[in-house]
């Protein structure tokens, strides 16, 4: 679920002229939940903070990261696991 193919249609959205961080949070949170981990424990991140307020041309960051524990996919105590997993995906901000 959390590669970059699936933080590109947010960070598209972040990126466009009007977008609001808000706006960005609840199309993650749908997506999330669809996936049945709206309470996975997920944190979302945004690189300028305020999505809003991102001047245009300047990079934009979007990074999802997620407890394993929330998705493993294995128990076995021998085989390592990281403690999260994340992506981040990176686009220019469009302006009028």
């Amino acid at each position: 679920l959390i590669c970059s193919s699936t933080l590109i249609i947010p960070t598209r959205t972040a990126s466009t002229a009007d977008a609001t961080s808000a706006q960005v949070i609840a199309f993650i949170y749908k997506m999330m939940t669809d996936a049945g981990l709206k309470n996975s424990g997920y944190t979302v991140t945004f690189t300028p903070s305020d999505v809003g307020a991102v001047p245009k041309g300047t990079q934009l960051k979007v990074s999802i990261q997620l407890p394993y524990q929330s998705i493993a996919i294995t128990n076995a105590p021998l085989i390592p696991v990281p403690n999260t997993i994340g992506r981040t995906v990176i686009m220019a901000k469009e302006g009028p």
